[in-house]
């Protein structure tokens, strides 16, 4: 049996994360073809990304983004977060609990309210 997307989607209140936002969790890339999104906030643009394999991490439809050179090999489970902030500006990229990157982001920009919030193994279509 194989399961192309396996992912749960739902628009969840987002006023408590305007002004912050922290994503942790563990990801088991098993060797899907491309950067499949395994969290990923669409309000409409592509607000917060991250990808299974972990080597790419967007926010603000991209305006930020981390890519990483990370080694994890194929059905490994790694822990990856990513955090950012209105008022440090930082959006952060972690594996593993080692910071792989950081970057700074508009000031005064917030994120988007309204939108999906998608977990899992999501094709982006």
């Amino acid at each position: 049996l194989i399961i192309k997307y396996s992912y749960v989607q739902f628009s969840p209140d987002w006023s408590p994360f305007v002004n912050a936002i922290s994503a942790c969790g563990w990801i088991k890339d098993l060797g899907s073809a491309g950067q499949r999104p395994v969290f990923h906030i669409n309000k409409p643009w592509n607000e917060l990304t991250m990808t299974a394999d972990g080597s790419y991490i967007a926010i603000f439809a991209a305006y930020q983004h981390l890519q990483s050179k990370i080694s994890v090999p194929k059905g490994t489970w790694f822990h990856a977060c990513v955090t950012w902030g209105v008022v440090s500006r930082a959006h952060r990229f972690y594996v593993n609990g080692q910071m792989l990157g950081s970057r700074q982001t508009p000031s005064g920009r917030t994120l988007t309210t309204g939108g999906s919030l998608t977990l899992g193994n999501w094709g982006g279509n």
